[in-house]
């Protein structure tokens, strides 16, 4: 397929091929090549889940490799989980400019941490999409929180949020609406802390959210994470998206399990182009342009952990490009994993568990450095 330089600027053509992002929406790599080369950073976990191929990079420990298994563990599911995912508690349309905010809160049978896990979707995903995920988490002993808000609330350029005094600039009123929508999410479920663990431009949101109120987040776990790539021109974005879904395709004919899970909740994620066209292209604008490399550097150094789940076949977000530009002092841990971009919820079993495994690996680390802060402390009372 060749489109002229002058047919990627026509708006209607950026639908039109855009629309493959939408219909194709459990995007996945189908790549023949699997010849790819560690990234290598030390800061990294390396970890290999049994029928789950993986690439493992360096240890903390050192440059020894090593690989961490990760049991798949039953979760205890709770008993209500279907009707607790059900209930759906709207916003006050009063602060969300009068956009439809539905708000799913899930808590566990056993809760193994008191800090609820709040999930930011990827564009055009919702609760259904993202529902299996759920079941897992909160199987897993976490209470957790999402929303449905495709297009978030919609902030005008103008607004004061969009004009935030520290980094207004560096985003569209786009992505500080989405950021806003996770402000106010919090708000009502009257969250202080959480652990915030995003999808694709959810991660997005998600750092923007974090820079606003540091204080708010303990964790974020960002899962094939938009912004990593340095900015890219939309046409690239869109091509890339359309090599990823030929893929898809070949890989979904070969997967029914994928396939069932694409097809329960495809519905969901069509509606966002069908509804709001001109918020799909805004969406696909920013995220092309939406840069989050140093800014992680900056939340890291706020005392927040970060961890990065990356599949080495991600095609629209691409392992070779996010190594380019990656540097160790801007997250805790980097898990380089064999899988598409859209693997999070096609294959929720393995991702839920590697995000529950980054969160009790970060809990651990902050026990210790409590522990050791402490002896000091101690010590330096005798």
């Amino acid at each position: 397929m060749y489109l002229s330089t002058k047919a990627w600027s026509s708006c209607g053509v950026h639908i039109a091929v855009y629309m493959a992002y939408c219909y194709c929406e459990n995007i996945m790599s189908a790549y023949e090549d699997n010849s790819y080369e560690d990234v290598g950073y030390e800061s990294a976990i390396p970890h290999e889940i049994p029928g789950w191929h993986s690439t493992p990079i360096e240890a903390v420990a050192g440059n020894n490799r090593s690989e961490l298994i990760l049991p798949l563990v039953d979760p205890i599911v709770p008993l209500d989980f279907a009707t607790q995912f059900k209930e759906r508690t709207l916003l006050d349309q009063k602060e969300t400019n009068g956009v439809d905010v539905s708000v799913v809160d899930v808590h566990p049978e056993i809760a193994k941490t008191d800090v609820p896990l709040l999930l930011a979707p990827g564009f055009s995903e919702g609760p259904l999409t993202l529902e299996p995920n759920m079941q897992y988490f909160s199987g897993w002993g976490r209470r957790v929180v999402t929303y449905d808000a495709p297009n978030g609330i919609g902030l005008d350029m103008g607004s004061s949020d969009s004009q935030n005094a520290d980094y207004g600039e560096q985003f569209t009123a786009y992505e500080m609406g989405k950021a806003r929508t996770i402000d106010l999410v919090m708000k009502d479920r009257n969250i202080t802390k959480t652990d915030g663990v995003g999808h694709s431009e959810g991660c997005i949101n998600l750092v923007i959210a974090a820079l606003k109120h540091p204080e708010k987040f303990r964790n974020l776990i960002l899962v094939n994470p938009g912004g990593m790539v340095g900015n890219t021109k939309l046409e690239e974005l869109v091509g890339r998206i359309y090599k990823h879904f030929i893929s898809e395709k070949k890989t979904l004919r070969d997967n029914e399990s994928m396939k069932a899970i694409r097809q329960s909740s495809a519905h969901e994620r069509r509606r966002n182009l069908i509804n709001h066209p001109r918020r799909s292209i805004e969406a696909a604008q920013a995220i092309a342009c939406t840069e989050i490399n140093g800014l992680l550097r900056e939340l890291k150094g706020k005392g927040i952990g970060i961890s990065i789940i990356h599949g080495v076949d991600d095609a629209i977000f691409p392992m070779d490009k996010i190594s380019e530009l990656a540097q160790t002092d801007q997250f805790d841990g980097f898990y380089s994993v064999r899988g598409g971009h859209n693997d999070f919820f096609l294959n929720p079993e393995p991702y839920s568990m590697l995000v529950d495994h980054a969160l009790d690996a970060h809990e651990a680390k902050e026990k210790k450095l409590k522990g050791e802060a402490s002896q000091d402390f101690n010590k330096m009372g005798r």
